[in-house]
């Protein structure tokens, strides 16, 4: 349960002051060794408690911040607050703040602000907890956490009801009971409830009060039936009927007043100090009903005895005045302006001034020999009151615009500082985008000129092939045409001349044989030249080999494929005809032609294989490939097939995409 303390209810002072300390902190797993122990610290005395919550917050400060440590932390600084150690408590939630706001978790900012304001509070210092509460309150508002939002305007307003404002404080707490009721939070619901009606009894409205205490205590019922202890129940229970008491008593209703004063004090769990409130409160009671002196005198005299003995200066004022009224109903002026005197003077020592304007009052109407002087007293008095009124309210609203000027200066900063930050960040975003830019058309600019450069080597590629082809033409049609002139002329003029020769008659037969002889022996060595000029293209049988390895070289020379050739050394050569030889050449030429320009291959492998009587040439690369299905057959292909079938032979080609071209050729 939440844990709330609550102040003495007296005649004169109806407040329930409603202390907003928040649930203990939350520990994962309180068998660690550090928690366990400070936990188990409660059975000790104050001294040895506070020794050893010293010792651990020190050593504590030394270690990394983890999830345990700031567990511990938070553990410590409760105990604190329960030994009334309140600056120790402060200075624990301040290092917690600054290592959140590092962070930026402003959950814990908050968690640490909302305890600062709590222990301001409960060490009096009501303008800075009013202070923190509110920072506090808008941190939380930020998070959209509307429990914590609720207990902050809770806590607020109860610091301005302690301070008279409560106008204000109502304002304050209906937000706080609204935020409370729209997450159902029937605990806090039941504290807002009696702040509230707190509020009213201030302005004199007892039974729009006293409607609010009975809803509170519908509202207590609801919570009992949940998950609250027994003992949280019983201390809910006497605060609601103590404070419905003292809203009967300020209403006059004394009676009533009495009974619930009695029930209050019936309650199991009762505080020494709540008991002698309670007496005191019943026997003030009894006396206005005027019951007889026995029945309520030895409430008050106990009363005043316990409060007095555990220095309670505040609370005891409350039966010396109930015992000074009852000596001037008796008539004993004397002995009841006595008393009235020393509860002044305990009053100034307490700083009550409301209990002081009270008692010159009494004053006023039973010390005639002093009533100027009481008479000045009382309006001085009043007077003060009202100018310290007006200076809390001032200096409660110059908190609130202090803060929210605060607050407007830092969403300020931070708006300047996310506009720096995202026009940095653009910038930057601009930048690389410029370098991208610039590296992209820089690497266009190079892959451009490669192309053109591989477009450039393959037309000077191809210029050179077709001049060496046309030079090849021209020899060859210069070799054909020597050849003819050779076999047309020479051969046919010496056939004629030999032939002749033959026809002769002549006596000398042995030198006309021997001239014709010789004749023919020039005809066929003309022959046998006028062949070989016609079939020197294709080489002899030693060198055709050479001339295919040759050509695959110029290729890898002239590209970035490398050209393999192998050639069957068992195939004769000189077996293999002109025609078919010349037929290898050109396919192997246009093939690895296509290879450089189209196939975009790093490898080209040529084989030139002996099959029975026949010869098999095989050309495949790791190029691109194409469909064959797809792909028309250019003009390349077309002279291949032609030229194979041209010697009863056959071609194939092989292909897809990403796979390369296998051409075979059997001839």
């Amino acid at each position: 349960m939440r844990r709330y303390i609550y102040g003495a209810v007296t005649v004169f002072l109806a407040l329930c002051i409603v202390c907003c300390q928040k649930k203990k902190p939350v520990v994962a797993n309180q068998d660690e060794g550090e928690l366990k122990y400070l936990w188990d610290t409660e059975h000790l005395s104050r001294e040895e408690r506070l020794h050893i919550l010293d010792s651990v917050w020190k050593a504590t400060e030394k270690q990394p911040q983890t999830q345990l440590t700031t567990q511990v932390m938070k553990l410590v600084a409760y105990l604190y607050y329960f030994d009334e150690e309140y600056p120790k408590q402060r200075a624990i939630m301040r290092g917690m703040y600054s290592q959140a706001e590092k962070r930026g978790d402003s959950v814990s900012m908050g968690y640490a602000l909302y305890n600062i304001g709590t222990s301001y509070d409960a060490d009096n210092i009501t303008d800075s907890a009013y202070y923190y509460h509110l920072r506090a309150g808008k941190i939380y508002k930020t998070l959209n956490d509307t429990l914590n939002i609720g207990l902050t305007k809770h806590c607020t307003a109860k610091i301005l009801m302690q301070h008279g404002s409560y106008a204000e404080a109502e304002v304050l707490e209906v937000e706080a009971l609204k935020l409370f009721r729209s997450i159902n939070d029937s605990e806090d619901m039941v504290c807002s409830y009696v702040a509230l009606a707190g509020c009213l009894v201030g302005m004199h409205k007892y039974d729009k009060a006293l409607e609010y205490y009975k809803t509170a205590l519908a509202e207590l019922n609801v919570l009992k039936k949940k998950d609250l202890a027994p003992e949280d129940y019983n201390d809910y229970l006497r605060l609601i009927y103590g404070n419905i008491g003292v809203a009967y008593d300020k209403k006059g209703d004394y009676t009533k007043a009495l009974n619930y004063y009695t029930q209050a004090l019936n309650i199991k769990g009762l505080e020494r100090h709540q008991q002698a409130v309670f007496l005191g409160n019943r026997g003030y009671a009894e006396m206005m009903l005027n019951r007889p002196e026995e029945e309520y005198m030895p409430d008050l005299q106990e009363s005043l005895r316990v409060l007095d003995s555990i220095g309670a200066d505040f609370h005891k004022l409350d039966p010396e005045k109930s015992i000074a009224k009852h000596y001037l109903r008796q008539g004993d002026t004397l002995q009841g302006v006595a008393l009235l005197k020393a509860a002044y003077r305990d009053a100034r020592l307490a700083e009550s001034a409301d209990d002081m304007q009270e008692i010159l009052a009494l004053l006023l109407t039973a010390d005639h020999k002093h009533t100027v002087k009481h008479s000045k007293e009382y309006f001085r008095l009043t007077d003060s009151l009202h100018s310290a009124e007006r200076a809390a309210r001032d200096k409660f609203a110059r908190i609130s615009y202090d803060t929210d000027l605060v607050e407007t200066k830092n969403k300020a900063l931070n708006r300047r500082y996310n506009a720096a930050v995202a026009v940095t960040v653009v910038l930057l975003f601009m930048a690389v985008g410029i370098i991208l830019i610039i590296r992209l058309r820089s690497r266009n600019k190079e892959l451009v000129y490669n192309q053109q450069q591989q477009e450039a080597n393959e037309k000077i590629y191809g210029l050179l092939l077709q001049q060496e082809m046309e030079a090849e033409n021209a020899r060859v049609a210069e070799r054909n045409r020597l050849a003819m002139e050779l076999h047309d002329g020479i051969i046919n003029r010496i056939f004629t001349t030999r032939f002749n020769l033959m026809q002769l008659k002549t006596e000398q037969e042995e030198k006309r044989t021997q001239l014709v002889t010789e004749l023919q022996e020039t005809q066929d060595e003309i022959r046998k030249l006028s062949h070989d000029l016609k079939d020197a293209f294709a080489g002899d049988a030693e060198s055709f080999a050479d001339i295919l390895r040759k050509e695959a070289e110029r290729n890898s020379c002239a590209g970035t494929v490398q050209f393999d050739v192998y050639i069957d050394k068992f195939i004769n050569w000189a077996g293999v005809s002109p025609a078919c030889r010349v037929a290898l050449l050109r396919i192997i030429q246009e093939a690895c032609h296509n290879v450089l320009k189209y196939s975009g291959a790093t490898e080209c492998h040529v084989a030139v294989m002996s099959q029975g009587d026949k010869i098999k040439l095989r050309i495949w690369d790791n190029g691109v490939g194409f469909d064959t299905g797809k792909k028309k057959s250019g003009i390349g292909l077309k002279n291949m097939e032609d030229r194979v079938k041209d010697l009863g032979g056959s071609l194939t080609v092989t292909s897809a995409e990403g796979q390369g071209v296998v051409i075979e050729a059997v001839m």
